[in-house]
């Protein structure tokens, strides 16, 4: 046999993995968009999580899923990248990982290694790696916990083991038990005064699309919840407009009492009564609407756009009643308002 040519049994052996890869259920690109919205927002809950064990600002930006088999999973976890790895054990089946650039992240945990860090790899303390453990713990818990209130389950994972991706790592250990292939969501996070790094959410193929199917359950049932209601309204009004078509009306000019002359007037009086009773009066700067799906998704900085624009005048309530437009003023280092109408 010439050199450089292969022989049946890897030929084979290629043919096979290729029909494994083929046969792969993956994702629809539907099943793709609700998993980018769970993971988006779920995502920023857990960036939120690292930012407060940071005490630091941590976001995240940017998103990109797709689906992997498992030597494209070993060969995407490349060299100095922390890998937490959870098994499900309620709510959910399969494994879920966070995968982070370790330079950035032990960075941010232990400013002091800013001397050691280099071009290739670096060593981590265990102190440091622990401390490492404990934020991406945190930031799991945050992102299962927002998924689980999505979806309406509860959602629990074993104790977590994290892995620090290097030469000797092991990475048939490390996907072990994952399944044939999984759906990566990649993000861009952004450490303040650090930088930025790729951070990945890594789900097991079944996972993921349970996730889906528990989201899709959720909206199904809130929109026949909304048309059940819809239907009772429209059952209860139709029977009471029929019957007032039914009913006759009897029609009749108004009779009043002749007005006397002597009467006084007491409206001042009663007025006084009330001169001391306290009113709440608020003034409205503007208002929105806002989907669950939008309010999930703030984090500190964000700008949240009013329905009202800036020339127009300010609305003045007591208790709850709108009495009058004005504009701000400042007295004395604070807010007031200048009545106009």
């Amino acid at each position: 046999m010439n050199e450089g040519l292969l022989s049946q049994q890897e030929i084979n052996s290629l043919l096979q993995k290729n029909a494994e890869l083929s046969s792969l259920p993956g994702l629809t690109e539907g099943e793709k968009d609700v998993l980018g919205e769970v993971s988006n927002i779920s995502m920023g809950s857990a960036a939120m999580a690292l930012s407060s064990f940071l005490s630091r600002e941590a976001t995240i930006s940017g998103m990109k899923i797709d689906t992997l088999g498992l030597d494209e999973l070993k060969a995407d976890l490349d060299l100095d990248r922390l890998v937490l790895k959870a098994q499900f054990d309620e709510g959910l089946e399969g494994y879920v990982l966070l995968a982070l650039a370790s330079d950035k992240l032990v960075l941010a945990m232990d400013p002091n290694l800013s001397t050691e860090l280099g071009d290739g790899a670096f060593g981590i303390s265990d102190g440091v790696l622990a401390n490492t453990k404990e934020g991406l713990n945190n930031m799991l818990t945050a992102l299962l916990d927002t998924i689980a209130g999505m979806v309406g389950r509860n959602i629990g994972v074993l104790d977590p083991d994290l892995w620090h991706v290097g030469p000797d790592t092991d990475k048939e250990q490390l996907v072990k038990g994952i399944g044939a292939e999984v759906a990566r969501v990649d993000f861009d996070l952004q450490l303040e005064t650090i930088g930025n790094s790729r951070a990945s959410l890594i789900l097991s193929i079944d996972a993921a699309r349970a996730i889906v199917e528990a989201l899709s359950t959720v909206a199904e049932a809130v929109e026949a919840e909304a048309r059940v209601e819809e239907q009772e309204k429209e059952s209860k009004i139709v029977p009471e407009i029929k019957d007032r078509e039914k009913k006759q009306v009897s029609i009749q000019k108004p009779q009043f009492s002749q007005l006397r002359e002597d009467v006084k007037s007491t409206s001042r009086q009663n007025i006084d009564l009330i001169l001391d009773v306290p009113l709440e009066l608020s003034v409205v700067l503007g208002n929105t609407s806002k989907s669950i799906r939008e309010i999930l998704s703030l984090n500190p900085g964000s700008v949240i756009e009013l329905g009202k624009y800036t020339e127009e005048p300010l609305e003045v309530y007591v208790n709850g009643k709108l009495i009058a437009q004005g504009e701000v003023v400042v007295i004395n280092e604070n807010f007031g308002i200048r009545i106009q109408i």
